[in-house]
């Protein structure tokens, strides 16, 4: 029996699946972040690791060895000799495909099928694949940079308009309120 496992690796945590060449789900796990702009190499390996073996746990099964794994990554264009390198470090994978986490999304969503996704989670990107398989990506430049639309500017934005309020600076929002309550703070001091 030929075990495949699957990852979606982001900027807040990383899921993954185990499943036999009939695609019968074994297993899942998930660990922390692995964005490598966030977690760097070591961690970014160590929580693809930790996500194969809770799938592997999670399976009751005796599997010593994954024959293949697919992991979608965010993060992944800008370092793809380091992530590449790491991956493939990893005991007990055969073979190992590593792709943007924007290609998997993509797939998930069009069963292989040429399309558009857009992603806004801790960071963002819109993705394109057409009929003669071009690729075209938008965004995903990290939050220092870009990430219009992500989970990471909308916090940030929100952060900056309490504090704004707070000093005098800017309009009132609620969010000077908010913000701290949802924190367990007792204010924005």
């Amino acid at each position: 029996m030929q075990i495949l496992a699957g990852i979606d690796g982001g900027g807040s945590k990383t899921l993954g699946v185990i499943a036999d060449e009939e695609g019968r789900i074994l297993g899942y796990g998930a660990s922390d972040a692995s964005n490598i702009h966030i977690v760097g190499k070591q961690r970014l390996r160590e929580n693809i690791e930790r996500t194969i073996r809770g799938a592997i746990v999670m399976s009751g099964e005796e599997i010593r060895v994954v024959d293949v794994l697919f992991v979608g990554l965010a993060g992944y264009e800008a370092h793809k000799d380091v992530v590449d390198q790491q991956l493939r470090s990893i005991r007990g994978v055969r073979r190992v495909f590593v792709d943007g986490d924007a290609i998997s999304s993509l797939m998930a969503g069009t069963f292989g099928r040429p399309g558009v996704v857009i992603i806004s989670g801790t960071g963002s990107t819109a993705f394109c694949l057409d009929e003669a398989g071009n690729r075209v990506r938008v965004g995903g430049w990290g939050y220092l940079l870009g990430d219009e639309g992500s989970g990471y500017q909308i916090g940030r934005e929100a952060i900056s308009a309490a504090l704004r309020d707070h000093d005098g600076r800017g309009e009132r929002t609620i969010l000077t309120r908010e913000i701290p309550r949802a924190l367990g703070a007792p204010s924005m001091k």
